[in-house]
């Protein structure tokens, strides 16, 4: 928050308070622990990252009745959240989440076929050049043949 390159409680609580996120003293406190892998009382850029990339997203966000819910105007965009609540809460997560693994899927589908379309070219490549490299060594040996030959 003050732009020094790591986090302070001072600057957890700030964030927390801004984002009106509802945590108790003792909760920002914890997670500043939580957080502060080497315990100098900082969260450094690496320990964020870290903390993020072992953070269930999908549970906090559950949590406070937020879904992840794929976008519906394109392939490709990012996920957008979206509050649900009432009746069939739960089946709309649940649906929420069969939809964005169809589309993770397809993804995971289209970059397979990609990945397998340039092996094939780089495999027609290198026969090409397999080929061509034959051809000069053939023209190579003809062009000696007619070099010793007597005339």
């Amino acid at each position: 928050a003050d732009g020094d390159g790591k986090v302070s409680i001072a600057d957890m609580s700030a964030s927390v308070a801004s984002l009106q996120l509802g945590l108790s003293p003792e909760q920002v406190q914890a997670l500043q622990g939580h957080l502060d892998a080497d315990k100098d009382g900082f969260v450094s850029r690496g320990e964020w990252e870290a903390g993020m990339r072992a953070a269930d997203i999908n549970g906090v966000l559950r949590a406070r009745h937020l879904f992840l819910v794929p976008s519906r105007q394109g392939a490709g965009e990012p996920a957008a959240a979206r509050a649900t609540g009432g009746a069939g809460e739960q089946d709309d997560d649940h649906l929420d989440h069969k939809e964005a693994h169809r589309e993770t899927l397809e993804q995971l589908e289209r970059v397979m076929r990609d990945l397998e379309a340039a092996r094939e070219g780089e495999a027609r490549e290198r026969s090409g050049r397999q080929q061509a490299a034959a051809r000069v060594e053939q023209l190579e040996l003809d062009a000696q043949l007619s070099a010793a030959a007597p005339p």
